[in-house]
């Protein structure tokens, strides 16, 4: 969490999010303060497979998980060194599949669920962020793959119905704001003096479909083409989230009356590969409908300082990009790589861009691995990150004092940040043989020339940088 993203007043969010330096610049510390976050993880899994004939396989499959995540704030008196957010998840999943392989044939089946139970500490002495809820998934799934002469066929079919249930707490200055008694009053199980409980059962069903063809031209050429229907359950925080978010330094409010999402995307995939040379081309096409953002609307003061608020909404959308892979081999022992990644995206109807899209990026990289030095690789990449043009404009006014008068000022929060080059390099030793085990040895360095620069989908970018020089060592032992 950034120390410079939590601002006092209003004043100060306007400054901070205008000035290209951070509010707070402390010396380098190995102590983490206030605001910070915490979290913990337990996990359990088990999973048993059996082979009942030649080309039949069953396998059951059971996972649990608890977390536990803490977001701490500039608190001060008896709640200094309590959590302002203090949430439990845990979460159940089972699952049974089975495959069956053929000649040229294979069918994969199975049925799963999930049980998740969300409990937000009561204690912490601020409304909740998130509400309490338990949720219940159940679904099954069919996929099969054909592969006649020069042909691959591929066909899934995915069911899932879920069953949500939540007790949520609202103001009552925003119940009557957004007239919620209209929609959500039925709802209500009980009312103090400044506070509407509401206990509400949410039913979704949705299908998933995808169909593919693979189309062998010649050895060394594919082309493929796709098409998937997905539907998506809008989560729980977008749709009953009310509060500070303390890691992305934002207020954020669900919208408790989005719909599922439908997306239908086209995808021409062209590959073509020899010993040398590989290249894979995919254009894409993607239509949604009730595609859910979350975007910017103002900004509110508390009594834990001024935030920017977020809001989630639905619009119908339509996203078309390319992805490419490229790499080369123009000698034994040098590898030539490139990816690039565009994506454009706007709203169906009034044509706006949406927002929080990825500019174009490209990404070019050299490994070297010289055959007099066994399993030693050296890998530079440059990634060239462009600026994103394209982008609606969320921009709102705020009310500052100046010299004892109110002055109103233009917080520009919809712009994107400038374009950016990064350069990396990795160092790879291995695998050796290390008593009855092998090691592998790895070091990389991000942002090698430690450049200053921002990243469009990062929310704290408006306070601070990225991260400089990043220096990792990885050692893994194989048994």
């Amino acid at each position: 969490m950034l120390r410079s993203s939590h601002v006092g007043s209003v004043r100060d969010l306007y400054q901070s999010i205008t000035s290209d330096t951070p509010r707070v610049i402390a010396a380098y510390s190995h102590q983490v303060n206030a605001p910070k976050q915490s979290n913990h993880h337990l996990t359990a899994n088990l999973q048993y497979t059996r082979t009942t004939a030649a080309n039949n396989k069953w396998k059951f499959k059971y996972s649990w998980q608890k977390n536990n995540r803490k977001e701490f704030d500039n608190r001060r008196g008896e709640y200094k060194n309590i959590a302002s957010i203090d949430l439990d998840l845990s979460t159940h999943n089972a699952q049974v599949d089975h495959e069956w392989t053929g000649t040229n044939t294979s069918v994969s089946t199975g049925v799963f669920a999930q049980v998740q139970d969300n409990t937000s500490n009561r204690d912490t002495g601020v409304k909740r962020l998130i509400p309490d809820y338990i949720k219940f998934k159940t679904g099954s799934y069919l996929t099969a793959v054909m592969k006649p002469k020069r042909f691959t066929i591929g066909i899934g079919v995915r069911f899932e119905h879920y069953n949500n249930e939540v007790q949520k707490y609202y103001k009552l200055s925003r119940w009557n704001d957004q007239n919620y008694e209209q929609r959500l009053g039925k709802y209500v199980t009980r009312e103090l003096y400044n506070q509407r409980l509401i206990r509400r059962r949410m039913f979704f069903n949705t299908v998933s479909l995808q169909g593919g063809v693979l189309f062998d031209v010649s050895p060394t050429q594919q082309i493929g083409l796709n098409y998937s229907m997905s539907q998506r359950v809008p989560d729980i925080a977008e749709l009953f989230s009310d509060g500070l978010h303390h890691s992305l330094a934002t207020i954020e409010y669900g919208n408790p009356f989005l719909k599922k999402e439908t997306n239908h995307k086209f995808v021409l995939d062209i590959a073509k590969k020899r010993d040398d040379f590989q290249l894979n081309i995919s254009p894409y096409l993607n239509i949604g409908k009730n595609y859910i953002v979350i975007e910017p609307v103002g900004a509110e003061l508390t009594v834990r300082g001024a935030f920017p608020v977020w809001e989630f909404r639905a619009v119908d959308t339509t996203f078309k990009g390319v992805d490419v892979d490229f790499s080369y081999t123009p000698i034994k022992g040098i590898l030539l790589k490139n990816n690039t990644s565009w994506i454009e995206a706007k709203e169906t109807t009034s044509r706006d861009p949406l927002i929080s899209i990825p500019p174009l990026s490209l990404q070019h990289s050299i490994v070297v691995s010289p055959s007099r030095w066994d399993s030693f690789s050296f890998e530079v990449n440059v990634k060239n990150v462009f600026h994103q043009n394209q982008y609606p404009n969320h921009d709102f006014e705020l009310d500052i004092v100046e010299y004892g008068q109110y002055v109103t000022k233009k917080v520009e929060i919809s712009t994107p940040p400038p374009a950016y080059h990064l350069v990396g390099a990795n160092l790879k030793w291995g695998p050796y043989a290390f008593l009855s085990s092998k090691v592998n040895i790895s070091l990389s360095i991000d942002n090698l020339v430690d450049s200053s620069y921002r990243k469009y989908l990062n929310r704290l970018r408006y306070y601070a940088d990225e991260q400089g020089r990043n220096v990792i060592l990885q050692i893994k032992f194989s048994y």
